[in-house]
């Protein structure tokens, strides 16, 4: 089943008519945009400062298609996540319908965009060890949930595989290797050496490489094959990074090809693909 983007918008959003301006329907030159209320008369100061930046940030995206290998229509910037959380809800959540289950103590900014957005809010908080009540979050599930999860996935895959060390069904010490073949990294001594724990305190000495993964049709499978062609930012064990969830909250660990799920992975459907959107 391949990843949809569409199936996940409202369908208001699909059908919008995007704002165009002037300067994206002009094809020759121009020194003044009037549509835009640019000074007809220049800027006043030597420096041209009459024109107004380009609002979907072409120049910079294209820098940054060069820089990480992927097309610039696929880069997203956001004015910082508050941007990002409130767009979340207006293209994906319908007002007065969905709901987002968030855990407190968290991000104060899930509550108030879901409240601008009329988006009901459900709280499940976290447990006394401050961990998550996995248990309640289920329970509070229905037809029209929406997770705002960000990188609680993270937590979700370590409490699974803490469940599995419970059960005997591996070790924290385990070569990841041993629960994942065919995994491997840009250098085989890392791949020899690399264990579980590393995996999930991100101790792997890759660079960041989410637009490897964030809004692809590629399979877990796929993403994590195609890790090894990451080169190292730092040796292994020496710093803690974020490589493109490697393999945490891709979900590739959970269930590992070794051993079978805990009841309550096997109840969430752990999905296939990595979502790309906080659904």
């Amino acid at each position: 089943m391949q990843f949809d983007l569409q199936k996940l918008l409202r369908p208001n959003i699909k059908t919008l008519q995007p704002y165009s301006s002037a300067r994206h329907e002009f094809t020759g030159k121009a020194s003044v945009f009037l549509d835009a209320n640019e000074n007809a008369f220049g800027s006043p100061l030597e420096e041209s400062f009459n024109r107004y930046p380009d609002p979907l940030q072409w120049q910079l995206k294209f820098q940054l298609a060069r820089i990480k290998g992927v097309p610039a229509e696929n880069i997203f910037i956001g004015n910082g996540s508050d941007e990002v959380i409130d767009l979340a809800y207006r293209i994906f959540c319908d007002p007065q319908k969905d709901n987002v289950i968030i855990c407190p103590p968290t991000y104060g900014m899930y509550e108030v965009s879901a409240n601008i957005n009329d988006v009901q809010i459900k709280k499940v908080n976290l447990t006394k060890d401050f961990q998550l009540d996995v248990e309640g979050i289920l329970n509070a599930v229905d037809e029209n949930t929406i997770f705002a999860i960000g990188s609680t996935s993270k937590a979700f895959t370590a409490a699974g595989l803490a469940m599995l060390v419970d059960e005997g069904k591996l070790k924290w010490d385990d070569p990841a290797t041993k629960h994942l073949p065919g995994f491997q990294l840009f250098d085989p001594y890392v791949t020899r050496e690399l264990s579980v724990t590393d995996l999930l305190s991100h101790r792997v000495g890759l660079e960041r490489g989410d637009l490897m993964w964030y809004a692809s049709t590629k399979t877990r499978s796929e993403i994590l094959r195609r890790i090894r062609y990451l080169k190292p930012a730092s040796s292994v064990r020496v710093r803690r990074s974020t490589p493109p969830r490697v393999p945490i909250s891709l979900g590739v660990p959970m269930p590992w090809p070794s051993v079978r799920a805990p009841s309550w992975c096997r109840r969430a459907r752990v999905s296939k693909r990595p979502s790309p959107t906080p659904r």
